[in-house]
């Protein structure tokens, strides 16, 4: 495990979500690491700078599908690869932290009635645990939570994504 570097904590990361501070200061350690053993000179990073190139990396990182909040029309989608409990755990907080940047400011709610659907990838996970875990770790509201696989078509024993409501007490799986 790294522990996050000190001057990460400033970088307006490009990837948004307190697990990227973690993900970027591991990201510095492994540069360092090849540099070194591809007998290049390596950066200097100290316990409290990085160089100005880092911190563009960082700042310019995308990742489509991690993290990743975009609006159409009425609808914001918050879509994320999450497909382990500890990753829909983290999720939650990103999404989390993106509604009450989105929806309040000075402590007051702001208006808005787009419908808010979060979006995961979770492969063949189990879909009811992935979403009991959801639920136990956002008290936010979210209109929709979907999770779909990568396959596109039905293949024999292919099972449908799953989709629910937003509502902690009523578990609906489609």
């Amino acid at each position: 495990m790294v522990a996050v570097h000190p001057a990460v904590k400033k970088v307006a990361l490009g990837i948004p979500g307190q697990v990227q501070q973690i993900n970027a200061s591991l990201a510095i350690a492994l540069v360092q690491e090849y540099l070194k053993s591809v007998n290049l000179p390596t950066m200097e990073i100290t316990a409290t700078t990085l160089p100005p190139v880092i911190v563009k990396a960082l700042e310019n990182a995308r990742w489509p599908g991690r993290c990743e909040t975009r609006v159409e029309k009425d609808v914001t989608w918050y879509c994320d690869g999450a497909h382990t409990a500890e990753s829909v755990a983290v999720a939650a907080q990103w999404y989390s932290s993106m509604y009450c940047l989105i929806y309040f400011t000075d402590n007051s709610p702001r208006s808005d009635r787009k419908m808010r659907i979060l979006l995961f990838n979770q492969q063949t996970r189990n879909a009811t645990a992935l979403v009991n875990n959801l639920f136990s770790n956002t008290t936010v509201p979210f209109d929709r939570a979907i999770f779909c696989t990568n396959i596109t078509f039905k293949r024999k024993g292919y099972k449908e994504g799953t989709s629910l409501s937003g509502k902690a007490n009523k578990i609906s799986l489609a």
